[in-house]
């Protein structure tokens, strides 16, 4: 489809911002260990702060979190527009390396107009971490991938979670943002959000409408199924990108054909879980983990050379010469230690993150019959992972009670969605149901392609076209 744009008088005719004076930040050198993927990513000029929220906003006289964040200047003063705040995904992820790792992707017509600031939220990385007490090897337990004792399990997983996670929900975050904000001292902000930070943006832009310049919305959860929903429909988006990753095997000689890759992917979990081995870092690799890291491999093409390579390790008979946190990055891998000023990162701090806000932000089932029964009807339907998407997390044993509810409002500035029609997390229809949450203002493109993440994450020229023109000069494209 050829990309035609429109030009919106509102924002093009809006001056640029001088950068504006933040009210008592103090910004320093960044912890050591942030960013993660190495010193060619590492941006000389993100400094890091430490601001204070209250752990209750309804009480703002009382305790405080400490709230870690960075922030990457612009690269033209002049062209200055304002702040990009880079809203973490997960829930659960840490945000602290976004601008850097953003900022090395960002065309420069981006990076002139923008201060790129990034954030752990409350109670994970560097922000007051909490744990769970989940050590590294037992992380793959938050997910329910079916085994003996399962229940069990997620009571000790839920009660060994720190009682302050009573304080956090998708609205917390969104008011920490807020507080952001005005310690920035911006008027306003621009937000780019990536999966779960679809959701965090669309409930900051309904509490505070007036404070949100421009938003771009990338692979989106639909608002109406939130979470338990949500974490359902990764079996049949699942489904639907796996061929993706068949095609490639076939490529690569891995396999003779597509129906081969299903039948080997069956054969090896049922293999490790019989007989799990050892990989690199000494941590087993289980037949649960190796479904997950299938799963999670599917979230971009590439990661499909990697995950090739541990198939063919396993069905060989090869030691895998990999550990734990290149296998299923998402949950482990984020551990580091304290330095001058900054906290420790226990290694659960993506589980604490993501139970935190996804066990409390509305209620889960707590009937374990209502779990059998889903289990036996998603694994059928979608027999790649849904014995796991619908499975009883810990949330259906959750200690702390469900968040007031926001209600959600339509976006009051125009607003770009993008999402591959392939996405293994997100379905297409969970992008309607974003857009039409947010009303007329919202603008959705959809790219034919797989994967999780679509603005500089896909290397789709159209996409990354599209984003650009949008954030640079508020162009959005036409029906």
């Amino acid at each position: 489809m050829r990309l035609i744009l429109a030009l919106l008088l509102m924002f093009t005719t809006l001056p640029t911002t001088a950068a504006a004076t933040p009210t008592g930040i103090h910004w320093r050198t960044c912890p050591g260990d942030s960013v993660r993927a190495g010193p060619a990513l590492r941006a000389p000029g993100q400094r890091c702060a430490q601001i204070r929220v209250p752990l209750d906003h309804r009480r703002p006289g009382g305790p405080t979190v400490s709230l870690a964040v960075s922030r990457l200047a612009t690269a033209d003063p002049a062209l200055r527009r304002g702040v990009l705040l880079i809203v973490p995904g997960g829930p659960g992820g840490a945000g602290l390396d976004l601008p850097a790792l953003l900022g090395s992707l960002l065309p420069a017509e981006v990076r002139a107009r923008y201060d790129l600031v990034g954030f752990d939220p409350r109670f994970v990385g560097r922000s007051d971490p909490l744990t769970c007490g989940i050590a590294e090897s037992d992380l793959i337990d938050i997910l329910p991938w079916p085994r003996p004792g399962l229940p069990a399990s997620m009571d000790r997983i839920a009660a060994g979670c720190d009682p302050r996670l009573a304080h956090t929900s998708t609205a917390d975050i969104a008011r920490d943002i807020d507080v952001v904000r005005r310690a920035l001292g911006e008027e306003r902000v621009s937000l780019l959000g990536y999966s779960a930070a679809t959701y965090v943006a669309t409930v900051y832009q309904s509490l505070f409408p007036g404070r949100v310049d421009r938003m771009l919305l990338d692979s989106g959860v639909g608002p109406d199924l939130v979470w338990r929903g949500i974490v359902r429909e990764w079996a049949p988006a699942t489904e639907a990108r796996f061929p993706d990753f068949a095609s490639h095997a076939v490529q690569a000689g891995l396999v003779p054909n597509a129906d081969a890759a299903r039948t080997l992917y069956f054969t090896l979990a049922a293999r490790l879980d019989g007989r799990p081995v050892r990989l690199a870092d000494g941590n087993p690799l289980t037949g649960a983990v190796f479904r997950e890291a299938t799963r999670q491999a599917l979230y971009s093409d590439q990661s499909f050379p990697g995950l090739a390579a541990l198939w063919s390790a396993v069905r060989d008979g090869r030691a895998p010469g990999v550990g734990l946190a290149q296998v299923i990055p998402i949950l482990a891998g984020k551990a580091a230690p304290a330095e001058r000023g900054w906290p420790a990162v226990p290694p659960d701090s993506f589980a604490v993150g993501f139970l935190g806000v996804v066990c409390r932000d509305a209620p889960w089932p707590r009937s374990t019959r209502q779990y059998t029964a889903d289990v036996a009807t998603d694994s059928t339907r979608y027999p790649l992972v849904g014995a796991m998407t619908a499975g009883m997390f810990p949330c259906a044993r959750w200690p702390f009670p469900p968040a007031p509810q926001v209600t959600l409002h339509p976006a009051t500035t125009p607003t770009l969605v993008l999402h591959n029609l392939r996405d293994p997390v997100a379905p297409l229809h969970g992008a309607h149901s974003l857009v039409a949450t947010l009303g007329p203002q919202a603008h959705l493109a959809t790219f034919p392609q797989g994967g999780h993440g679509t603005y500089l994450l896909s290397n789709n020229l159209q996409a990354n076209t599209t984003g650009t023109a949008y954030l640079a000069h508020g162009l959005l494209p036409t029906p």
